[in-house]
């Protein structure tokens, strides 16, 4: 007995109180404000990963709120948002790997490669601003996109020339011959005139 105190009397008094379930819901009721409802409204009609903190924060707060006029338009709203920036970051990461699957080296691409490569600046493209800045090693593909399009263009301009001389040469041969035989027939009249004076 300490201070006045009979603990062994006061532990047979008291009663028990156990704590929760694991399996009962401890969540706090939230409410979702008109400034949440401001930002939901107020996401951009292109997504980018950058709203993905936003997103999911809203959705958390509104799956977790007391319900109200047009919660499932919201809950509709947000999940498909959320659905649509997890469907860009697949993009970033699919970009990602067959930049690192198939561009690999860099040094070591041809003119073969090139439909991949444009295949893979044509899905970069289609990324904001924003989510371009995820796509690792960019200016490699860049550089690489670069090379093989001077390597074609070098290609078609040698083709170009090449046809181009050929059709000079062939322009030539044909003016040089015409040339020849206007020189023949005229040689040849002289050659008659002279025939007719003699005789």
């Amino acid at each position: 007995m300490s201070a006045g105190i009979d603990i062994d009397r006061i532990a047979d008094t008291t009663e028990v109180i156990e704590s929760p379930k694991d399996g009962q819901n401890d969540s706090v009721l939230l409410y979702f404000t008109d400034s949440d409802r401001k930002a939901a409204d107020g996401l951009p009609e292109r997504l980018t990963t950058e709203q993905y903190v936003t997103v999911t924060t809203l959705l958390d707060k509104l799956r977790q709120c007391e319900d109200f006029d047009g919660k499932d338009a919201y809950l509709e709203k947000l999940s498909n948002a959320k659905a649509d920036i997890a469907a860009i970051q697949t993009e970033i990461d699919r970009i990602n790997a067959d930049i690192k699957a198939r561009l690999y080296p860099f040094t070591d691409m041809s003119l073969k490669d090139r439909k991949t490569v444009n295949s893979i600046v044509g899905r970069y493209n289609a990324l904001s601003e924003y989510d371009r800045a995820k796509i690792e090693r960019w200016e490699d593909v860049v550089k690489t996109k670069t090379q093989l399009d001077n390597i074609l263009r070098g290609i078609v301009i040698g083709v170009v020339l090449s046809v181009t001389a050929a059709v000079a040469a062939v322009f030539l041969v044909r003016r040089i011959r015409k040339k020849r035989r206007s020189k023949e027939k005229a040689m040849e009249e002289l050659a008659a005139q002279y025939e007719n004076e003699d005789g």
